[in-house]
């Protein structure tokens, strides 16, 4: 009876509906229903020296909530859990859009592009071992193998771009380039990172004035995604690089076979590209990350209140209040805090509420933490907030200053202004054919 009593408390809809990461635990979980029963003095055989619910209702409570279950949590850097928040997309979005109703966009024109490392030590899978034996080890390469970047880069339409391979070298050897796939473009540089020599000075991704210039010239548009948010609005993470990477795996495993007592390097890296690439540029997969996205088909609406749930206790409006997505969100995990509310969610069980005038919550044992801090930012840190179009003139002029020493002038956080990509360039600089045409 107090197991059904505890379910009407809220327990469910305020804590366990993907609201937050707090590391909602089995224990905490039972110390929690624990701790709801002392403080509504309800009749439990739960154990006072624990201090917990016993396991036989934790297998009543997962049973009678079938919607929830125990999952292995993916580590999530508290930057990326607050920085992705429904303000900060919301203007990314508005951006995007502009973009794409003022130069016609279509899915041939529209590219992510973004870089991976690689290296010959593969992640090992699960084998067959006998029973009982504590310690089971399989074969790599070797421990920690050197890096090497990829650079990648697929468009809307499903197109996919060759790849480039960055070696930290000082002088390019032909056997690095053995078995790669057709027309791949090889670098070395003395970290093996993409740096002004590789990419006009892109590893800094939004202060390279060189590159700004060369797509200004080719009315190449660079829109940059917000900080922190490239695991939900970049599309090359989102459907491309996890099947790439384990198909790197696969084939690391299959080459080690093929060369048994043979240490793989940096010289193998090319030729297993080669082998994975092909088979994760799928045109589908493409399609997949930029839909999911809401890139392509522009879609402001793909992510709902929950994916911006782990941002909720930093969620910030521009003027440092809290956002109106942060206030709604509290009043839906609000539980009841009187008897009356408890006992319109009891439905059947209104009984076991006789006598009782209030009760203490849920939300009052254990409330959702929020952020003490006003989101303000210290002076000189690199932040981009919402995206930025990196071709556009402020921006460029900003870069202009900068390189010759100036002070740059202090522009807004969010800049709703887009440039034309070809800015004031004479037109002898402009293309003289769209090199992305429009499809009917």
């Amino acid at each position: 009876m107090t197991c059904h009593w505890l379910n009407s408390c809220n327990l469910s809809r305020h804590w366990l509906k993907d609201l937050s990461f707090n590391e909602l635990t089995r224990r905490s979980v039972m110390q929690l229903a624990y701790e709801i029963a002392e403080k509504n003095k309800l009749a439990t055989r739960f154990n006072k020296e624990t201090e917990s619910a016993g396991k036989e209702w934790f297998s009543g409570f997962m049973k009678r909530h079938p919607e929830h279950s125990l999952r292995q949590p993916e580590a999530t850097s508290l930057a990326r859990a607050s920085g992705f928040n429904r303000v900060v997309v919301g203007k990314f979005f508005d951006t995007l859009e502009q973009l794409v109703d003022q130069h016609k966009l279509t899915a041939a024109r529209i590219f992510n592009m973004d870089e991976t490392s690689h290296n010959v030590v593969q992640r090992q899978e699960k084998i067959l071992a006998q029973r009982g034996k504590h310690q089971v080890g399989a074969i790599s390469s070797c421990e920690r193998g050197q890096t090497v970047t990829g650079v990648y880069a697929m468009g809307a339409s499903g197109f996919f771009v060759p790849p480039m391979l960055i070696y930290a070298k000082k002088k390019m050897m032909e056997s690095l380039t053995f078995g790669a796939p057709p027309n791949t473009i090889f670098r070395c540089q003395d970290k093996g990172w993409m740096d002004s020599d590789t990419f006009y000075g892109h590893s800094s991704h939004t202060q390279s004035l060189k590159a700004i210039e060369i797509c200004r010239q080719y009315g190449v548009i660079m829109l940059s995604l917000p900080s922190h948010c490239t695991h939900r609005l970049q599309p090359l993470d989102v459907s491309f690089f996890k099947p790439l990477n384990t198909f790197m795996s696969a084939a690391i495993s299959t080459k080690m076979r093929e060369l048994p007592g043979q240490r793989l390097n940096v010289q193998h890296i090319a030729s297993l590209v080669g082998v994975t690439f092909p088979r994760a540029a799928n045109m589908q997969i493409a399609m997949n990350g930029f839909r999911h996205t809401g890139l392509w088909p522009f879609d402001r609406n793909v992510f709902s209140e929950a994916d911006f749930a782990p941002s909720l206790v930093t969620d910030r409006s521009l003027n440092g209040e809290p956002s109106a997505s942060a206030s709604r969100a509290a009043e839906e995990v609000e539980g009841a805090t009187t008897a009356a509310s408890a006992e319109k969610k009891m439905g059947d069980n209104v009984e076991l509420l006789s006598g009782l005038t209030e009760y203490v919550s849920v939300k009052e044992i254990s409330p959702l933490p929020s952020s003490s801090k006003s989101g303000q930012r210290k002076s000189g840190t690199r932040y981009n907030a919402s995206g930025v179009v990196l071709t556009a003139t402020p921006h460029k002029n900003a870069l202009q200053q900068q390189s010759d020493g100036k002070p740059a002038k202090k522009r807004k956080l969010f800049d709703s202004k887009v440039e034309e990509p070809g800015g004031s360039l004479p037109p002898s600089h402009k293309p003289a054919m769209d090199p992305y045409p429009e499809q009917d």
